[in-house]
């Protein structure tokens, strides 16, 4: 099956980790993929896939115009829009981000600005273009379980979990207003997943310790990134077209487990 066969799908932040995953699974899903990637990273995962199908648009989804000029790459390239995947984002270690008492102004700002605010960038775009094709259209938006499932003796980094909880938000209040149009809108909420964002955790071996408790889940392991592959594609084609407004955690069980470090 290939429930994307003719689809083209824009992935904000698709060239690492859960975006490259994503990438490779609507391609194979039958999609054609505009992603989106920052200026001089590192596309060698990529480029195995560029020319399936796939094309790459460089700049900072921080940045308003990157995502409209990813979606008019997909107009212009494939000749159709028709879903937008946001992955993008990031730690707010670097910039300040921690617990209250802690967390610097720069901190708050800029997190929220890599982790938010560029949610709304692109999918203020994804929903102008919808509204300008006439059609409806799937943006599924990359959450956390931390927004929900708050763990602060190793994650407390609450700008993090702010921006998080955030999309949540934004992704509710537009599911309801553009239900009527037939635009969806949906949430992933991933555990802790092997990803470049994931080292300081996979390296911490406490951490790892409390992980095999609060996601038991295959193993009590980190998730991988293409564990949330079927759900993307789910939530982008036409078998989730009667779904909107949506929180799906893929997360090993950490939001129903209570975490405890082995004894």
């Amino acid at each position: 099956m290939r429930p994307l066969e003719g689809r083209v799908v824009v992935i904000v932040g698709g060239t690492t980790g859960l975006g490259l995953s994503g990438v490779r699974a609507c391609l194979a899903a039958g999609a054609h993929v505009v992603t989106v990637g920052p200026s001089g990273s590192d596309t060698a995962g990529l480029e195995p896939d560029l020319g399936r199908g796939a094309r790459l648009v460089t700049g900072d989804a921080r940045d308003p115009a990157v995502a409209r000029a990813a979606i008019r790459e997909a107009v212009t390239g494939f000749g159709a829009f028709h879903a937008l995947y946001h992955v993008a984002g990031g730690s707010g270690r670097a910039f300040g981000d921690g617990p209250l008492h802690e967390i610097t102004d720069a901190g708050w700002a800029e997190t929220l600005r890599l982790n938010l605010t560029s949610v709304f960038h692109s999918n203020r775009a994804a929903a102008e273009q919808f509204i300008a094709q006439g059609t409806g259209g799937s943006v599924l938006n990359l959450g956390s379980t931390l927004s929900g499932s708050p763990s602060p003796r190793f994650f407390a980094t609450h700008a993090y979990a702010t921006a998080k909880a955030g999309i949540e938000g934004l992704t509710l209040a537009a599911a309801a207003c553009y239900a009527p149009r037939q635009i969806r809108f949906n949430v992933l909420r991933p555990g802790l997943t092997e990803t470049p964002m994931s080292e300081r955790a996979r390296e911490s071996a406490e951490i790892r310790a409390f992980v095999r408790t609060k996601q038991p889940l295959d193993g009590g392991r980190f998730g991988q990134p293409q564990d949330l592959d079927a759900a993307v594609v789910y939530f982008l084609s036409d078998a989730s077209r009667f779904v909107t407004g949506q929180s799906l955690a893929v997360d090993g069980g950490w939001t129903v487990s209570e975490g405890a470090l082995e004894s």
